[in-house]
């Protein structure tokens, strides 16, 4: 109970700071509430006995990313706006934020999380420090670190057999279009999010029920298994019609809205290559035959359920594309 307790009040924590930090003009308010929010999440790491190690070492990571972006923010606020300053700037958020060419610490910290401590890294921990990406940065100076986040995290989420460090990869991955949609407007940034946890939820339940540890595990299991998980992973990567498609396609109509066409040509590009990579890594799982094994009766149709829910659950967003 006790740790129910503990757990509940560090979620408030997590949220209140992110929402705060949306309604914040103030550089060291939000840099205070971002940083309320990444210390919120460590005693949920310390709950695990084998964590003391890789809690020291994102605690590190965090507390150096942090001192940089005050004192960065602090001097640009002041008088200095030369070059230096943005790219040490730039490379601070990209560290808080494991974007590429920072993200060597997510794959190592993941392993040792839990399935739902990778979620809050992946999602709501994502929050603050991209929302001040957004209002320090401009977006021209990061395409280049999003495009290459898209092409990285798709090679390495091909090469990984490691269930928590595909995980880390899809983070990788799908930030971009986190940071291009909160570039566009925070009401596409919550739709864009909402879709993402939603299905990050889905995808580690069916992890956390089969408990596979590595992706070696899918050769035995069911056909079904095989096409939950797949679809799920699908779904993450915005392939039409499952429900991670839809948000990705606003992203990319507000882009051309807005005129940014070389950032929407980089993407697309960036896209397809990963997504073709990711199609032939996935391949072999689909034409793989089953060992026989039976499937328990009620975890199938909990599978099926949310199968449904994310091929059906693109349906609200439809409405959202004719508003535009």
């Amino acid at each position: 109970m006790k740790i129910n307790n503990q757990i509940f009040l560090t979620l408030i924590i997590m949220f209140s700071s992110n929402i705060l930090i949306l309604t914040s003009s103030n550089w060291s308010f939000s840099w205070m509430l971002m940083e309320i929010s990444s210390i919120s999440f460590i005693p949920l790491m310390s709950l695990s006995k084998k964590m003391s190690y890789q809690m020291m070492k994102f605690f590190i990571i965090q507390s150096i990313a942090s001192s940089l972006i005050i004192l960065m923010l602090f001097m640009k606020q002041m008088f200095i706006k030369q070059t230096p300053l943005m790219i040490i700037l730039l490379s601070s958020f990209m560290l808080k934020t494991g974007l590429f060419p920072m993200h060597f610490w997510m794959p190592q910290i993941f392993s040792f999380l839990s399935f739902m401590n990778c979620l809050m890294i992946s999602t709501i921990q994502k929050i603050s420090p991209l929302i001040l990406i957004s209002q320090t940065m401009k977006y021209e100076m990061i395409n280049i670190s999003l495009n290459m986040s898209l092409i990285i995290g798709s090679i390495n989420l091909m090469k990984q057999n490691k269930t928590k460090k595909m995980l880390a990869y899809i983070s990788l991955f799908s930030m971009p279009w986190m940071i291009s949609s909160i570039y566009m407007s925070k009401y596409l940034f919550f739709t864009f999010m909402s879709s993402y946890t939603f299905i990050n939820m889905i995808l580690i339940k069916l992890l956390t029920n089969m408990n596979m540890k590595s992706i070696n595990h899918l050769w035995a299991e069911t056909k079904l298994n095989k096409i939950n998980i797949q679809s799920s992973i699908i779904s993450i990567m915005g392939l039409p019609p499952m429900m991670g498609f839809l948000p990705k396609w606003l992203v990319l109509q507000n882009l051309t809205m807005n005129n940014i066409i070389l950032a929407l040509i980089m993407i697309l590009t960036s896209a397809m290559i990963s997504l073709n990579l990711f199609k032939m890594s996935m391949l072999n799982l689909f034409l793989t035959m089953p060992k026989k094994k039976k499937m328990n009766k009620s975890l199938s149709n909990y599978l099926m359920m949310t199968m449904m829910s994310i091929n059906f659950t693109i349906l609200p967003y439809i409405s959202m594309l004719y508003k535009n």
